[in-house]
């Protein structure tokens, strides 16, 4: 367990790992996540380059510093359209935070612990909490059917916060305000009491897939009916994957393919998915300008491909895949290093003619002829030896010079 440096008075509530967070669109893995009786705490490693040990960095996120408009926390259990379900924390200073965790059970659980201890933390306030999109059990009281009736209202996108239809800004966080209400909403707002309580209706999404033969229901990634054996030909491929990647192709510019990478809603079938995961993979071991932004995108391609495929065989496959490109953007960012630095450049240098100057006189040495080659490869070594010394010299003056120069 890392060290917390816990207050006097503040106690653990509930703990768990492996968290994916993002903040300000930036992702940080967090391999250890506690919630106290006051902050929410991260814990996680930054990489200081290459030849310097991860350092393990402990983020405090007071509870204090929540934004509560209106006795509403906000605190919201998110379905994001790239990353998935999470839980989204706004502050009051504007930022927000964005945590998925590895089960939906564990996000309810964390998402109830923080609000329970936010209204503990507040018994003076009458706080309530804010659910998005979670109406379908609730029962809608007379005060608020009389504000849906009597008065049209609209929410900010960004916070939620509740405004009048005809707000030009968010009073809460200053964002700009979408005036188009779509037919959707419209009807909302105008149904009745009885429609609201009673009603309940079926939505289907998305196709079935049965075999021309049988008609047998097929799953994902099958060749041949289970049911009668029957051979699948000419099935339909990914066209969502396909087309993008022949957008890809056609850009020319290497913002706009950058741009096209970074916005690219990622499908929610297991082919659609098996697809671009193959895709990015292919393209950040191809290196180049984009990488970074393909392997943001395999990043959510990877949780999304936890929940959908579970571990079945496939997954399997999928895992093995982001394991190694892991280790190949590991690799990227050292030798990305060592072209961005002289002095990693010297050093090595340095270090190749040192192994040269060892060998050659050990080999010399056990050869028992003073005018053995290897004493040539010994001498040999010492001039990328020495032109490394004089250049981290060089080096090390440089830094001195623009020190004074800005002191200046």
């Amino acid at each position: 367990m890392s060290n917390l440096k816990l207050d006097s008075d503040e106690g653990i509530i509930i703990q768990t790992t492996d968290v994916e967070r993002y903040k300000d669109e930036e992702y940080i893995e967090v391999y250890e996540m506690y919630l106290t009786n006051k902050n929410l705490i991260c814990v996680y490693e930054k990489l200081n380059g290459l030849f310097s040990k991860s350092e393990e960095l402990v983020d405090r996120l007071s509870l204090t510093n929540i934004k509560v408009v209106k006795n509403n926390i906000q605190v919201f259990e998110i379905d994001n359209e790239e990353y998935g379900m999470g839980l989204q924390l706004y502050f009051k200073d504007g930022t927000n935070e964005f945590f998925i965790f590895d089960k939906e059970k564990e996000l309810h659980k964390w998402y109830n612990n923080i609000i329970e201890t936010i209204k503990n933390n507040s018994p003076s306030t009458n706080i309530k909490t804010q659910v998005i999109d979670e109406r379908k059990e609730s029962k809608i009281n007379e005060n608020d059917l009389d504000d849906v009736k009597n008065e049209e209202h609209i929410y900010c996108p960004d916070c939620g916060e509740k405004l009048k239809s005809d707000s030009k800004f968010c009073n809460s966080c200053g964002s700009a305000i979408n005036k188009e209400i779509t037919d959707t909403e419209n009807k909302v707002q105008e149904t009745t009491k009885d429609e609201l309580i009673t009603e309940r209706k079926n939505v289907y999404d998305g196709y079935i897939h049965k075999c021309p033969n049988c008609g047998e229901v097929l799953k994902s990634f099958v060749s041949n009916c289970p049911a009668c054996g029957h051979e699948l030909r000419s099935t339909k491929t990914s066209s969502v994957v396909n087309e993008f990647a022949q957008k890809i192709e056609k850009v020319k510019s290497m913002e706009q393919k950058i741009e096209l990478i970074r916005n690219f809603y990622i499908p929610n079938t297991k082919e659609d998915i098996y697809e671009f995961f193959i895709l990015a993979t292919s393209n950040i071991s191809a290196g180049g300008y984009d990488v970074e932004a393909w392997y943001s995108k395999l990043e959510q391609t990877y949780h999304k491909a936890k929940l959908s495929f579970g571990n079945e065989t496939e997954f399997q496959y999928l895992n093995q895949l982001y394991n190694k490109t892991k280790k190949q953007k590991k690799a990227h960012f050292l030798i990305n290093n060592i072209k961005r630095s002289r002095f990693l450049q010297s050093l090595l240098l340095g270090l190749f003619g040192g192994i040269l100057v060892i060998t050659g006189f050990f080999l010399g040495s056990l050869s028992n002829n003073p005018d053995s080659p290897f004493y040539m490869i010994a001498m040999l070594g010492l001039i990328p030896l020495f032109g490394a010394v004089f250049a981290i010299s060089n080096i090390k003056d440089e830094d001195k010079d623009e020190k004074k120069n800005n002191k200046l």
